[in-house]
């Protein structure tokens, strides 16, 4: 079995233009739906490809996955809608990735903070990027995306800090690039 990598992707920018709307139905504003369109092509630039998305059920990480797809030419995804990720602590986002098939290779969640920040942190263990780790310790911004390579032998094995996180990209150092 090959080296398990765990993609972690804070929804994209949402809008407050309707304040009459619950939070879990605002949707991405413009900057968000630019943002997440820009964070799918950097993820099959850099052969970011999930072979699982676990997805929030709120509009914004709907909205934010499905633009994402679609900038990667919409990959063929199994893709799980999850209520259960929405404003998800840690220990619940851990529940959902020891749930997960072992021929998976590839996780992605698609969620919220501060329950995905805490979690990388969480997972990070000692050989983690430094400057990546600063970064996310500084701000996890939204659409925001965490690579952690896992070394578990399987997904309900995974323990904290047995991560390494490889890097931390957000939309703002790819509008540079």
């Amino acid at each position: 079995m090959s080296e398990r990598q765990i993609l972690l992707l804070r929804h994209a920018k949402s809008s407050w233009r309707d304040i009459a709307l619950a939070d879990h139905d605002r949707p991405l504003n413009r900057r968000g739906t630019q943002a997440a369109g820009r964070m799918g092509a950097y993820m099959v630039e850099a052969g970011l490809l999930p072979d699982l998305v676990l997805c929030s059920t709120a509009v914004r990480t709907k909205q934010t996955w499905k633009l994402a797809s679609k900038a990667m030419g919409k990959p063929a995804v199994t893709l799980r809608m999850r209520r259960a990720l929405y404003h998800a602590t840690p220990t619940d986002l851990m529940t959902e990735i020891r749930q997960c098939p072992d021929e998976v290779e590839t996780l992605m969640l698609v969620g919220h903070n501060p329950g995905l920040e805490l979690l990388t942190l969480r997972l990070a263990g000692p050989d983690s990027d430094v400057t990546a780790l600063e970064q996310l310790q500084r701000k996890y911004p939204t659409a925001g995306l965490a690579v952690l390579h896992c070394t578990s032998n399987s997904w309900p094995s995974l323990a904290l800090d047995q991560c390494r996180l490889a890097s931390f990209v957000t939309p703002a150092a790819l509008e540079t690039v």
